[in-house]
């Protein structure tokens, strides 16, 4: 078994939120409030770096609690309360884009599982209307979630950003925490077809 840190942001502010980003990573199996805010800082710098994409009535809030779960069937394990910090705010002057239109993160791995390439994928928005241009991000757009990622990434030695494949039914047990081996903007914007209610 792999114990997992969970960290959650809520984005609110625009029509059909708010929205929900979690991200998974590796730790030992005594993590501690350290712990918890080593990854809460990489999320938020995520956040920080790409703020100018929002209007400032969108915000990003990290949530101080950062679940400990099992990676085979996702069990409880702890809760750990890291140091709180004010919501990111948006900075941007321009009007908030189409609500579905999102920036794709995509979290590729070294890893098969039955067949198939682990892969995981974050989708972050909505935008700015000049997000993106024809369908494709815009330059500002890609060097600003560029600086992101670099953000989510440091540290990753010690709390290595990871997918989480889930078991394969109730009871299984056979759920793995399985490290990154890329992190990489998609090209095209991504669809959000539904949210979770």
């Amino acid at each position: 078994m792999t114990s997992m840190l969970r960290v959650r942001t809520v984005l609110t502010g625009f029509t059909g939120g708010p929205g929900l980003n979690t991200f998974y990573f590796i730790t030992d199996t005594s993590p501690d409030t350290s712990d918890a805010d080593a990854v809460l800082g990489r999320v938020r710098g995520l956040f920080a770096a790409i703020n100018a994409n929002f209007p400032p009535s969108m915000q990003a809030d990290t949530s101080e609690v950062v679940d400990v779960l099992a990676d085979v069937d996702g069990s409880l394990l702890d809760s750990l309360v890291g140091t709180p910090a004010s919501p990111v705010v948006g900075t941007s002057t321009v009007l908030l884009g189409a609500d579905q239109a999102m920036v794709g993160i995509r979290i590729g791995t070294s890893t098969i599982i039955s067949g198939r390439r682990v892969s995981g994928r974050s989708f972050v928005g909505p935008l700015r209307q000049d997000a993106f241009v024809d369908g494709n991000l815009g330059s500002g757009t890609e060097s600003t979630f560029q600086d992101g990622i670099d953000a989510l990434l440091v540290g990753d030695s010690l709390h290595p950003l990871c997918v989480w494949h889930r078991p394969s039914g109730p009871g299984a047990g056979d759920g793995q925490a399985v490290p990154n081996s890329t992190v990489t903007l998609a090209p095209r914007a991504f669809t959000l077809r539904s949210r979770a209610k």
